[in-house]
């Protein structure tokens, strides 16, 4: 018998900092409602060739499509399912999974970078409870230019910005390296150590990018003091 037939659509991607003959075919999407949502990871090499950068682990933009997915996510579920719930374990525990909606949208603000303005925008992202989970956009020809041009324009944000204050993903918080001497009964040493600054997390985002700026402010002026490894 032979195997069964499939048809797999592809999409080509070009444009951005892309060559031309080099464009980025993403293989990591998944189809809702006729639409391909990509998943946004910083691993993902056609993703760093798009935006110009070897790297994204100064992408904190990344980190913002996560963090606004939650925070839209709780408040759907919160207004519509779990009233009196407080945070993603709970919705988990609360809700079938049918009742859930398979993608849900996000409003960014406008910014200019280099020059170019970037309009505000509104970006339908999969659904998701899990909290870690990678953010995955409908894929638009609009949405990625957004996306490049947010990750460019929030680039390193808190990596060593000022100088000696770096940004840590997995704790989510300022911190600086430095070094300070060590007395011995033969003389002293020279050690690193690291000091974190974590900012406290709210339910408005507003009140979460001031607890942020207080952090980096204090770690900016601890870095000032010490030995910046």
């Amino acid at each position: 018998m032979a195997n069964p037939i499939e048809v797999n659509q592809t999409y080509i991607i070009v444009g951005g900092s892309l060559s031309e003959k080099s464009p980025w075919i993403p293989s990591r999407y998944d189809i809702i409602n006729g639409v391909p949502y990509l998943k946004i990871e910083r691993r993902d090499t056609g993703l760093c060739r798009f935006v110009g950068e070897s790297s994204l682990q100064k992408a904190t933009f990344i980190d913002d499509l996560i963090q606004e997915r939650n925070r839209a996510v709780t408040e759907h579920a919160k207004k519509s399912f779990a009233e009196n719930q407080s945070d993603m374990s709970d919705i988990k525990c609360t809700i079938d999974d049918d009742d859930l909606p398979e993608t849900i949208d996000l409003h960014f603000p406008a910014f200019v970078h280099q020059g170019e303005t970037y309009d505000s925008i509104v970006i339908s992202t999969k659904f998701s409870v899990v909290k870690q989970s990678c953010a995955s956009i409908a894929l638009t020809a609009e949405n990625l230019r957004y996306l490049r041009g947010a990750i460019l324009h929030r680039w390193g944000d808190g990596q060593a910005t000022p100088e000696g204050v770096l940004w840590c993903y997995r704790r989510k918080s300022h911190y600086v390296r430095y070094e300070d001497a060590v007395f011995w009964s033969e003389g002293y040493a020279r050690r690193v150590r690291t000091k974190y600054f974590p900012h406290a997390e709210y339910e408005d985002q507003a009140q979460t990018e001031l607890s942020k700026q207080a952090a980096l402010d204090e770690a900016t002026q601890f870095a000032k003091t010490v030995s910046v490894k």
